[in-house]
């Protein structure tokens, strides 16, 4: 499973420039934040769908 270590390693990194947004105005910081939920949802999304293939082709 080293496609979903890759995934969940993707996500994390964005989680961890959202948190640490620096230089960006408080308005762009919101926006950016919108986006990366965004994001971060259909990420997780991919995941689970991933998985549920993966199980599917299992014996």
């Amino acid at each position: 499973m080293d496609v979903l270590r890759k995934m969940r390693a993707g996500v994390k990194r964005i989680e961890e420039e959202l948190r640490t947004g620096t230089g960006f105005t408080a308005g762009a910081n919101i926006e950016l934040k919108k986006i990366y939920k965004n994001k971060i949802k259909s990420i997780e999304e991919l995941i689970s769908g991933y998985k549920h293939t993966q199980d599917r082709k299992q014996p």
